[in-house]
């Protein structure tokens, strides 16, 4: 069993890691949520990462920042392309924020599904990000 949430800290900031959102699980924090202020105002550390949207982005709210690093299979983004993020704390003062995108074997992928007998819709999926 993973926990629901992991944090920690990193020179000097203060980091969560969820993957919906620290109250649930399964809740979409997407770039223009209406709930984002009132979570962000709400938690204690200085940066949220969160993945569920599978949508990356990066946003200052306050003097708090919110990732989410996107995803690697399901892309909501139509490209069947690995997303990851490098946060940077060299600067004190400033969080520097890197998205990457790179390309993986999304096919193989479909192909190991598909011999364990995965749901065609959910194959399908890790191509196109619709289920």
């Amino acid at each position: 069993d993973l926990p629901d949430d992991l944090s920690m800290n990193v020179c000097g900031k203060s980091i969560k890691f969820v993957h919906g959102s620290p109250r649930k699980i399964n809740e979409y924090l997407s770039e223009d949520y209406s709930e984002l202020d009132e979570i962000m105002n709400e938690l204690k550390e200085d940066v949220l990462v969160c993945a569920h949207t599978h949508i990356p982005y990066a946003k200052k709210i306050g003097n708090k920042v919110i990732i989410n690093d996107g995803s690697v299979g399901k892309p909501k983004n139509g490209k069947p392309h690995a997303t990851y993020v490098i946060l940077d704390f060299s600067n004190e003062f400033k969080l520097k924020v890197e998205m990457k995108t790179v390309p993986y074997e999304f096919r193989r992928t479909m192909k190991d599904m598909e011999l364990k007998n995965f749901p065609q819709k959910l194959i399908y999926s890790y191509e196109f990000g619709k289920e």
